[in-house]
């Protein structure tokens, strides 16, 4: 009966990055520490993404302050 049950497969497809990680690197371990660097790379671009947009804000509000102050 054993012969019958199926062979464990990995939870990832062995062409995927993730496969990959999961059945040469390291197992699940390094394919759980891929995933979480994944999102964290994800969540500082993000990040960064929102910085660029508040200094672009700063940036306007100055100019359009030291644009009125000039004018007498």
């Amino acid at each position: 009966m054993a012969d019958d049950a199926p062979a464990p497969t990995a939870p990832f497809s062995a062409t995927s990055t993730m496969g990959k990680l999961f059945l040469h690197e390291g197992g699940e371990r390094a394919a759980l520490h891929a995933v979480k660097m994944r999102w964290w790379y994800f969540t500082q671009a993000a990040v960064q993404d929102g910085c660029r947009r508040a200094v672009k804000a700063i940036e306007e509000f100055v100019l359009e302050n030291a644009r009125g102050s000039a004018t007498p």
